[in-house]
């Protein structure tokens, strides 16, 4: 399933969908234990995001929802994620998650998570 811009749209196995750049998307499975390729292009940071995602989670840091339990680490997602989040305003998400994303790096939370070839 995805919302793309507030539409739903019922995605089957082989089939695709495509959020435009800057459209509010989401996309999650219906049936359990099922997996979805996710494409990105281009990329960006999200690459970056993923990765931090991924060692959170292989770490026990993340709830059983996938969220990271640090707001700093939450910072860093969203910082890396190349754009914002739906029902938000923007101004607000770049001071308070900028804010904390710039903190948390200051205190290493960056270099620990993804590593120091990373930055």
């Amino acid at each position: 399933m995805a919302d793309i811009d507030g539409t739903e749209v019922v995605v089957g196995q082989g089939d695709s969908a495509a959020a435009p750049a800057g459209a509010v998307h989401e996309f999650w499975s219906e049936a359990p234990d099922t997996r979805f390729d996710h494409e990105i292009r281009p990329p960006l940071r999200h690459w970056e995001m993923f990765r931090l995602w991924q060692a959170l989670d292989t770490a026990g840091k993340t709830t059983k929802g996938g969220l990271p339990r640090d707001p700093l680490a939450l910072a860093l997602l969203w910082d890396h994620q190349d754009g914002y989040l739906g029902g938000i305003p923007a101004g607000l998400q770049r001071l308070l998650l900028g804010g904390l994303a710039r903190l948390a790096r200051r205190l290493g939370y960056e270099r620990r998570w993804l590593g120091e070839a990373t930055m």
